[in-house]
């Protein structure tokens, strides 16, 4: 596989993970004080991480920004 179709991958699977999140309760952390509260947020770590693989994911195929779209 290359490089840019593996980063493509984790990047569609850390974006799927990060919307996810907006579903669960926090059961640890600072998120887990607020409880059913966080409903329908998106955890901010994983949000960056997406971000992030996002930009390497551009980067390697030699595009010069990220779709955030999918953060709203």
């Amino acid at each position: 596989m290359h490089a840019t179709a593996a980063l493509a991958a984790a990047e569609e699977a850390a974006i799927t993970g990060a919307r996810d999140t907006a579903e669960s309760t926090a059961k640890r952390g600072r998120a887990s004080y607020v409880g059913d509260a966080a409903k329908g947020v998106i955890d901010p770590g994983a949000a960056t991480m997406a971000l992030v693989i996002g930009a390497a994911r551009a980067a390697a195929a030699g595009e010069s920004s990220v779709e955030a779209d999918w953060f709203g």
